[in-house]
């Protein structure tokens, strides 16, 4: 008769799966909706000119910007409400999107203020 092994508490939780790996990022969601609102609050002051610029000859220009501005953001933001969640390459796959994301919104900016 063979005896059932003796294991730690800490490997008998039958809460915890333990092919599963833990979740290390689940206290970084603040600091992920603090940048995704910094970014919408850059975008929302691009979107208040837009709304003065009238029949600007460069009106479709500053559209076109805008609405990768907004791409951008979506993006962020899809990232941002699966960053505290994700393990492993998940979630560095979602940290390089951030990063894609913010880097396109910095250089719509610096575009943006050439266009005018």
């Amino acid at each position: 008769m063979s005896e059932t092994p003796n294991f730690p508490a800490a490997l008998a939780n039958p809460k915890r799966n333990p092919s599963y790996p833990k979740r290390t990022h689940s206290g970084e969601g603040p600091q992920w909706r603090e940048l995704l609102a910094t970014w919408q609050g850059k975008v929302a002051k691009a979107a208040a000119r837009l709304k003065t610029l009238g029949d600007n000859p460069k009106k479709a220009d500053y559209l076109y910007a805008y609405a990768q501005m907004q791409g951008a953001i979506d993006q962020i933001a899809d990232a941002v409400r699966r960053l505290p969640g994700e393990v492993g390459d998940l979630y560095a796959e979602d940290k390089h999107r951030v990063d894609q994301a913010v880097a396109a919104l910095e250089r719509l900016l610096a575009k943006w203020e050439t266009l005018g």
